[in-house]
């Protein structure tokens, strides 16, 4: 697995929160909630695997898209 991209919108390191038994990841970071970042409550993907979820907040709209 590649490691996670920072967020898009203010350039903060992101985690990611995974809860195995739903298969449940969030994305998170402190400027989140208390700080200037306008994505304010995070990204949550459900019923993906850990490397889908990485592979999908590593998209951008900028990015080629696959073939």
């Amino acid at each position: 697995m590649t490691g996670l991209k920072p967020c898009p919108f203010c350039g903060e390191a992101v985690r990611m929160i995974s809860r195995p038994e739903d298969n449940m990841h969030a994305f998170w970071h402190k400027s989140m909630t208390e700080g200037d970042c306008p994505l304010r409550l995070g990204i949550f993907i459900h019923r993906a695997s850990k490397e889908k979820a990485t592979e999908i907040w590593n998209r951008r709209a900028n990015d080629a898209r696959p073939t």
